[in-house]
């Protein structure tokens, strides 16, 4: 048995809390917190804000068997795999919709070209990491499922 300190954000009632600790000097669960505050020492949580003044981090002690820990670990190699699987999302410009006063003139014409190209791109993009993604948060839900038990 390994006890952990399990670090969750206080979040508004309708949002998911990030949960996170640190394993064999690792941190696994949900890094956005620990990669945007370059990875601090784990007693850091104990005074930090989250990303609303007010609103901090809550540690529980919770205690994993070795198979648990070894899930864990397994469970964020997969996720780390699976993100660098997954190409950064491309910048997809503002298409403003002023420009014209009729919707039948050539600069409603070009608009109405623009936005459905920009559409097939951002389609194409999310069709082609689906699979991944998919698969990423379904092991992220099985290692918040681990942390939360």
């Amino acid at each position: 048995m390994k006890t952990l300190s399990i670090i969750t954000s206080t979040e508004y009632r309708a949002n998911q809390p990030s949960i996170f600790t640190i394993v064999n000097g690792n941190y696994v669960g949900c890094l956005i917190y620990p990669s945007s505050r370059n990875y601090p020492e784990l007693t850091y949580w104990n005074s930090a804000e989250s990303s609303d003044s007010g609103r901090g981090f809550s540690s529980l002690e919770k205690s994993f068997s070795d198979d648990e820990i070894e899930k864990i670990e397994l469970l964020q190699s997969v996720i780390n795999s699976l993100n660098k699987l997954i190409p950064n999302q491309p910048h997809w410009e503002f298409i403003s919709s002023s420009g014209f006063k009729i919707k039948r003139g050539k600069a409603y014409q070009d608009y109405k070209a623009k936005v459905q190209a920009q559409s097939l791109a951002v389609k194409a993009y999310f069709d082609s990491i689906k699979v991944y993604d998919q698969a990423r948060t379904q092991a992220f839900d099985e290692l918040r499922n681990i942390l939360t038990k």
